[in-house]
């Protein structure tokens, strides 16, 4: 499938934001980043839980702008364990390369109680990653995307009542925070001189190609240290080998990928919600005002502007809103 046409790639909407926002941005941790995705998805779920559909695409617009701000400081932090280096659509093209990233069906056919008992999934994410890997995920934006998971999951999302999409949205993001908290709980980890992890180590985290090769490796690992069955939980070795070095770069590297897959994931509700919204209120005045697919991008033109982008709270070009960085600057200098 082809980027639509006309619409602006998500690669431009996060060199643009990224340029509005240097100056706060500079003193923010990542992780400060998805406590932001948090909030506006709570205002989001509020808006679904009060049918307020015009306030869900206000708040809507804000989530995505702090997605890509979020992806934007993965992609140059100094935060090692953080560093993954794609964009936004990239990552959801890792998970979801015009398939399923469960089924590899490009019409959905998951059946739940399988895909659930399938808990070590090297092998689909390697071919997954084979499947994406020629396309040029830099020119897509926001129109292929809602396009392209409603061609996947127009059964699901036709089915579902808003509520549960909105549901499921917030379970997804919450699990990209369960995977905020553990890679924060790596930070350091190199002044311990543990075996197998070096800087060079996670700069091998830091791209999908080296980062699949050492999901699979320590797969491995933990199926020979537990001598597991294929097709088992070979991560379960971590409860109980905790100082082996084999399981702490096994858990550093589930954390890694469980942060990838987790924000292509969200990613993908997201656009759930948004379709289901268009779908249901196609005949409201709120949405007669956006038209065709490109509803999230009408909206974030109209809230940050387009070509030159502004802070949508001073109206700045370079935000000029008033924060007290001294207090992040001074913060613990990551190892």
């Amino acid at each position: 499938m082809e980027p639509a046409e006309g619409g602006i790639p998500i690669s431009v909407w996060e060199e643009k934001l990224a340029s509005v926002h240097k100056g706060p941005d500079a003193h923010r941790r990542p992780e400060e980043g998805w406590n932001a995705v948090m909030a506006h998805l709570a205002y989001m779920g509020e808006a679904i839980r009060r049918t307020n559909y015009r306030e869900l695409l206000d708040a809507a617009a804000h989530t995505f702008a702090w997605m890509c701000s979020y992806v934007t400081q993965c992609n140059h932090t100094t935060y090692t364990e953080f560093l993954f280096r794609a964009g936004l659509s990239e990552i959801v093209g890792l998970k979801y390369p015009g398939v399923c990233g469960h089924c590899i069906s490009s019409r959905c056919e998951c059946e739940p109680v399988r895909v659930n008992a399938v808990a070590d999934k090297s092998a689909r994410y390697r071919e997954l990653l084979n499947r994406g890997k020629h396309i040029q995920w830099e020119a897509y934006n926001v129109a292929y995307w809602l396009q392209c998971f409603w061609n996947i999951y127009a059964g699901r999302i036709h089915l579902q009542p808003m509520e549960t999409i909105g549901f499921h949205l917030l379970e997804e993001a919450g699990e990209e925070a369960r995977a905020v908290r553990q890679l924060v709980e790596f930070r350091g980890v190199l002044s311990h001189d543990i075996e197998g992890i070096s800087q060079s180590f996670l700069e091998l985290l830091s791209g999908a190609p080296g980062l699949i090769q050492e999901y699979e490796k320590s797969a491995n690992e933990m199926k020979e240290l537990k001598k597991k069955p294929s097709g088992e939980d070979a991560f379960a070795a971590i409860r109980n080998n905790e100082s082996d070095p084999r399981v702490i770069r096994a858990r550093l590297v589930r954390a890694k990928m469980r942060f990838v897959t987790e924000i292509a994931d969200t990613f993908s509700w997201f656009c759930s919600v948004l379709l289901k919204a268009r779908k249901t209120f196609a005949d409201s005045e709120i949405l007669k005002e956006y038209s065709g697919f490109d509803l999230l991008e009408a909206k974030l033109r109209e809230v940050y502007g387009y070509p030159e982008l502004t802070c949508y709270q001073c109206g700045e070009t370079t935000c000029a809103c008033i924060f007290f960085p001294e207090v992040a600057a001074t913060a613990e200098t990551p190892a």
